[in-house]
């Protein structure tokens, strides 16, 4: 009787630091996939920006643009309101602008006689606590390439999506002039009482003829901002 109590006893020591052996390898196991997972975060965290230059080509599944709306014209290029997504050659006549439109169809051709809208996008960044507007335009194989690059001003802190700056000014994307030409501008970030920031300090549009963001002459155009939905 003793000899079977015994070898129970074995049985069940040995089952038991068994079980412990499994349990801490799983344990092991798990603090080594924490661990490595940690670092992985930490490489992401840690993950440089790119630092955006004229000329460079990036790939687009690297960045986050957004489309711009151009409704004014650049140079011989005119924008017409029946097809919002091109500015089109106002020296050719009906039969050609509506050949070009329908070749346009095609996201891969091209035509002399068109700006596509769509090829051109933008990146608001806050870099090292400095805002910057880059201009990109597309390339072939799914890349853009950065044309032109506006300083804006000095971010409040150094959140990525950061619109507010130093000395209440604020990014604004809803201004326009009395053409109702639609522009993006820094105000004092203050609403009067007709909905509009109480001052425009700058403005600027896109030149997509020359690939440059211009800076209008506040001197000679009256330039209106307005809050976008969501803003206080």
């Amino acid at each position: 009787m003793k000899k079977i109590i015994l070898l129970v006893v074995i049985l069940l020591f040995s089952c038991g630091k068994k079980s412990q052996t499994e349990i801490n390898k799983l344990s092991n196991e798990h603090d080594t996939i924490k661990e490595n997972s940690s670092e992985d975060s930490l490489q992401v965290s840690n993950k440089k920006k790119p630092d955006f230059k004229i000329d460079e080509v990036y790939k687009d599944s690297d960045l986050d643009l957004t489309g711009i709306y151009v409704n004014y014209n650049n140079g011989k290029y005119k924008f017409e309101e029946e097809y919002p997504d091109f500015l089109i050659d106002s020296t050719i006549n009906e039969d050609e602008k509506h050949q070009s439109i329908l070749i346009l169809n095609d996201e891969k051709a091209s035509d002399q006689n068109v700006i596509k809208i769509r090829d051109f996008g933008v990146l608001n960044i806050n870099q090292k606590g400095n805002l910057l507007t880059v201009f990109f335009k597309k390339e072939k194989g799914e890349k853009w390439k950065v044309i032109d690059i506006l300083d804006i001003g000095k971010a409040i802190n150094m959140d990525e999506h950061q619109y507010k700056m130093e000395g209440n000014q604020y990014l604004s994307f809803d201004c326009y002039n009395n053409k109702r030409n639609q522009y993006f501008g820094v105000v004092i970030n203050k609403i009067n009482s007709s909905g509009k920031y109480d001052k425009v300090l700058k403005a600027y549009k896109f030149d997509l003829l020359n690939g440059k963001i211009i800076e209008i002459d506040l001197k000679k155009e009256k330039v209106e901002c307005f809050p976008e939905i969501g803003d206080e």
